[in-house]
């Protein structure tokens, strides 16, 4: 086929076609046979392989989870209460009492005033009692009037009384009040009784005093040297000032000198500012056991030491210092005694210098020392 293409091409041109030179020209019937081109061969294009198609994954759905509504709780209607209504008050042609503002004014230390009011003319009573008994006592006053104002006497200070107030009207209709209760003061002075001076050692004391009734406790005290006789120009004090206080009182004195003596008062005041000072007091606080008169005694194998303690008994105990390296050793005699001999328990080399003192403990502990000295022991 496109062998017959390009020989088609490359024929000449022809001239320009006359009817004439048809018939002039024309050529003699020739029977001729037409060549005949082969066919051409055809290339086959190789056929496309199909491809297959792709399976798609079915991604799965999620379940979700139904969480379930709650059941709400049924609101539970509050049985509602009706409100009794009060009885009326029955009229009364002569009229009802009505009693209002009941309190207690002036209380003092024997007498209170009970005070109230009433809506209509009425009379005055007081009903009361010693709070927690069942001793009923009263007071009136017959004139008629809506305020009232009556005086309780007679009464025990510091005490706790129950009351209660009624009026009546002309026609003799009453009103009473509710229970109260009021206490009275104490304005009479503290009472101060016992007062003693107990001392322990030379340098304190402990002082003891009763009231009548709860009260502070200030105890002034100062030696000879500085006693004024003014209860409250004393050089010192020592102070227990607790309101609440107490009936039984004591303090300690301490810082005390030996074998001085003091002089002291107590000094108690009441809640109500009422106070009173005891007389004035006087105690001495013991002497030391000074030791006196102190001899020392060799012996061929150690020593003995003498010495007194005046009019005090006491213990004794020797020291002896520096002996055979030993910075110190002691003797005691636990005995107490006004006449004391302690000597050494062991044997001491003939012929050796020793360094002693002695002293002496009274009962409280309270404890003197001799200076030191030395002996010699005999050779």
């Amino acid at each position: 086929m496109l062998a017959v293409l390009i020989a088609g091409c490359l024929q000449p041109e022809k001239t320009p076609f006359s009817l004439a030179d048809s018939f002039e020209n024309a050529p003699s019937p020739t029977n001729t046979t037409a060549a005949v081109t082969p066919n051409a061969t055809a290339t086959a294009t190789p056929a496309l392989t199909p491809v297959p198609n792709a399976t798609a994954t079915a991604t799965p759905v999620p379940t979700t989870t139904v969480t379930p509504t709650a059941t709400p709780t049924p609101t539970v209607t509050p049985t509602v209460t009706p409100t009794p209504t009060p009885a009326p008050t029955p009229w009364d042609p002569r009229g009802n009492v009505s009693v209002s503002g009941v309190g207690a004014s002036a209380v003092l230390q024997n007498q209170s005033n009970a005070y109230w009011t009433t809506d209509v003319l009425s009379d005055s009573m007081v009903t009361y009692w010693v709070n927690g008994t069942i001793n009923y006592q009263s007071t009136s006053n017959s004139g008629l009037s809506t305020k009232h104002n009556v005086t309780v006497t007679g009464l025990n200070g510091n005490t706790t009384y129950g009351y209660k107030v009624r009026s009546c009207n002309f026609y003799n209709i009453c009103k009473e009040s509710d229970n109260a209760t009021f206490t009275t003061i104490i304005t009479d002075p503290v009472i101060i009784s016992g007062v003693s001076a107990l001392w322990a050692n030379s340098s304190y004391a402990v002082v003891y005093w009763s009231t009548d009734f709860n009260s502070t406790g200030r105890l002034y005290y100062t030696n000879d040297e500085y006693y004024t006789g003014n209860a409250l120009q004393y050089s010192r004090y020592y102070d227990n000032s607790t309101l609440a206080g107490t009936k039984y009182h004591n303090l300690t004195i301490t810082g005390l000198n030996h074998s001085t003596t003091y002089h002291f008062l107590a000094r108690s005041c009441g809640y109500w500012g009422n106070c009173a000072n005891s007389s004035d007091h006087t105690f001495t606080t013991p002497a030391m056991p000074l030791p006196s008169n102190v001899q020392p005694f060799g012996l061929p194998d150690g020593a003995f030491v003498t010495w007194e303690t005046t009019g005090i008994d006491s213990n004794a105990t020797l020291e002896i210092f520096n002996y055979a390296g030993v910075p110190s050793r002691n003797f005691t005699n636990g005995t107490r005694s006004v006449l004391h001999n302690v000597s050494t328990a062991y044997s001491i080399t003939p012929g050796t210098t020793l360094d002693y003192r002695v002293w002496s403990c009274d009962q409280y502990l309270n404890c003197r020392y001799s200076t030191t000295s030395q002996f010699v022991t005999p050779s």
